[in-house]
């Protein structure tokens, strides 16, 4: 005789509630055209907290003439733009220039005395590279972290990931960089200029 008959098994089964699984599957689990899962997120930008700035970094490298542009934006913790900074520098690397980017904005936090700072940029890499090093960038972490160090003396500077779409502002005054004639001659905005306050 066998004992795995299934046959005789007696299912209790309550089909509005499998229905409702089933269907709650499929719109979870709905593809898009290229086959992934859709799903859109929401990217803000948050305030720093009372008496602190927040820097928000980002760099350009088309790639193509070993030139890239780098931009930044300090705020206050009510959103207000205490200024803003864009440069044309010499490069070889998306990395190369995100570093570049971070230095020139702690050593404009330097001169400003903004001594309660946030950075955010979206190259999560570089943070890596601040606690652990690399070989190619050595000089550029150095002085990074040096520039930190002066920083910490006196105040306090926290790096932090943010996602592109959080630094549009950014993102903008760096490829508007691109377009300048000098080279390692950096522009400081004490109002926002026209492609950032596009993205403003």
């Amino acid at each position: 005789m066998n004992n795995n008959n299934h046959n005789n098994t007696n299912y209790n089964l309550n089909w509005n509630t499998v229905i409702k699984h089933v269907v709650q599957y499929i719109l979870l689990t709905k593809k898009g055209i290229n086959g992934s899962v859709q799903k859109q997120i929401q990217i803000q930008w948050h305030k720093p907290p009372k008496g602190w700035y927040k820097f928000n970094i980002d760099g350009a490298f088309p790639g193509s003439n070993c030139k890239g542009g780098i931009g930044g934006v300090a705020r206050n913790n009510t959103g207000s733009w205490i200024l803003g900074f864009h440069m044309k520098v010499p490069t070889l690397s998306a990395t190369q220039v995100e570093l570049q980017a971070l230095r020139e904005c702690l050593q404009v936090i330097m001169q400003r005395n903004l001594m309660l700072v946030e950075i955010e940029t979206d190259a999560s890499e570089n943070i890596n590279m601040i606690d652990n090093d690399h070989p190619t960038y050595t000089k550029l972490i150095y002085e990074c972290r040096w520039l930190m160090q002066q920083i910490r003396r006196t105040g306090k500077v926290v790096l932090r990931h943010s996602f592109r779409q959080g630094n549009r502002v950014e993102h903008a005054l760096a490829k508007m960089a691109l377009m300048q004639t000098n080279i390692n001659k950096s522009s400081l905005l004490a109002t926002p200029s026209e492609p950032a306050i596009q993205k403003y």
